[in-house]
């Protein structure tokens, strides 16, 4: 599963390719500790928390969530990065049955 269930929201982990191609959603990776890691990349730089804006907005875009519920946990300076979501578990757990894991046009790898 991609994604941990908390009190108050989700928890997940992005690998973040800066500098990438396009803005994109590229498919998932399984984690060391048996979970999935979602793949993502962004045009923008790894400098001054651009590629981090950068992958907050690509994903709330995708999945149709307001940035503001986002909220990057670990990595800021990594290419691993954990996020949160807020809101309620259940609800977002629905929600995410229907969240693309890849953008359009882009390859699974």
């Amino acid at each position: 599963m991609m994604f941990t269930p908390t009190n108050n929201g989700l928890r997940f982990m992005v690998k973040l390719t800066p500098k990438g191609r396009k803005n994109a959603l590229c498919g998932t990776i399984s984690s060391p500790e048996g979970g999935e890691i979602l793949k993502a990349s962004v045009t923008a730089a790894p400098e001054d928390g651009k590629a981090n804006e950068a992958l907050i907005r690509l994903l709330s875009d995708s999945w149709d969530i307001p940035r503001a519920t986002f909220c990057l946990t670990s990595g800021a300076t990594s290419r691993l990065k954990g996020l949160f979501i807020s809101g309620n578990p259940q609800a977002l757990i629905g929600q995410a049955e229907g969240w693309p894991k890849i953008s359009p046009g882009s390859k699974r790898k």
